[in-house]
């Protein structure tokens, strides 16, 4: 008997979508190795609004059902990455754009700045713009010398007298000049890596190791996998390498270009329930796994 292409099955669920399905005919190859979603936050599987769609969770709970894998990997520290869902906070983070795992709370990975890193990258920022304000996260917590309409739950310090390891040091993007942010480009310290974001409006310091990718690569070996057994979905810088290194990189159709470059298809975007719609069609070409799931 002839088995049917992979786009011409025939389904009657609502979030299968036959164009995505055609364009995922090309990876047959890859799609029978994947069991797990490597999987944005913000403007992928939540809206522009920071709700969780009633569609997608239903998907993300199907593809769980199936024996499939979520893996959460945001931007986001893991007080915010929990603040979603909570059974969604049985999943493993990978949180602070790949500086932090964790799974139930557990810390399972770190890769923060030194001490005086951490210390050299303020210098750096304070020498571009004096009157900067800029959050420091490190180990979970947020300092800062005043509050923001967007952090306002800081504690707040004198990061000139901050001693900690930073998960990441931030500011508007905004808040500089194009002479000041050419300083930080041309000052940024030895051993850090300079995250530079327009859609979310943040420029970001981190370890220069520290990327989505890397902390996933370092859990699936964890867990007897690779990115060939994985599909990732994102939007924006920190998901290029996740995009491109994945079996199979879905970027929402807003993304950025680099992230649309870097991915193999694209869906609609979180307005649109795009994480939705991938889930579903993949698990309408697939069919179950029998991967034992990490919750």
């Amino acid at each position: 008997m002839t088995i049917p292409a992979l786009a011409t099955r025939r389904t009657n669920h609502a979030c299968f979508d036959p164009g995505t399905a055609r364009r995922l005919d090309g990876f047959r190859d890859r799609l029978r190795h994947v069991r797990i979603a490597l999987c944005d936050m913000d403007d992928t599987l939540l809206d522009g609004r920071k709700r969780f769609p009633r569609r997608t969770e239903q998907a993300v709970r199907r593809w769980l059902d199936a024996g499939y894998e979520l893996v959460l990997a945001t931007g986001r520290p893991p007080r915010r990455a929990r603040e979603v869902s909570d059974w969604l906070n049985l999943r493993p983070m990978i949180c602070y754009n790949g500086c932090w795992i964790e799974h139930r709370r557990h810390v399972q990975y770190r890769r923060q700045m030194s001490r005086e890193t951490t210390q050299a990258v303020i210098r750096c920022l304070l020498d571009a713009c004096p009157d900067l304000w800029m959050g420091i996260e490190s180990h979970d917590v947020l300092y800062a010398a005043q509050p923001q309409d967007r952090w306002p739950h800081a504690i707040l310090c004198d990061p000139v007298d901050l001693d900690v390891e930073a998960a990441k040091i931030f500011c508007r993007f905004s808040h500089l000049t194009q002479a000041q942010l050419q300083a930080v480009r041309l000052t940024a310290p030895p051993g850090t890596r300079l995250m530079e974001s327009a859609k979310y409006n943040l420029l970001q310091f981190m370890d220069q190791a520290a990327d989505k990718a890397v902390a996933a690569a370092w859990w699936l070996d964890q867990n007897g996998m690779d990115m060939g057994n994985c599909i990732a979905l994102g939007d924006d810088t920190n998901d290029v390498r996740l995009l491109s290194e994945a079996a199979i990189g879905i970027a929402m159709s807003d993304a950025v270009p680099d992230a649309v470059a870097a991915s193999d298809i694209t869906v609609r975007n979180s307005e649109s329930e795009g994480v939705a719609i991938a889930l579903t069609t993949i698990l309408e070409l697939a069919g179950p796994t029998h991967f034992p799931t990490a919750g």
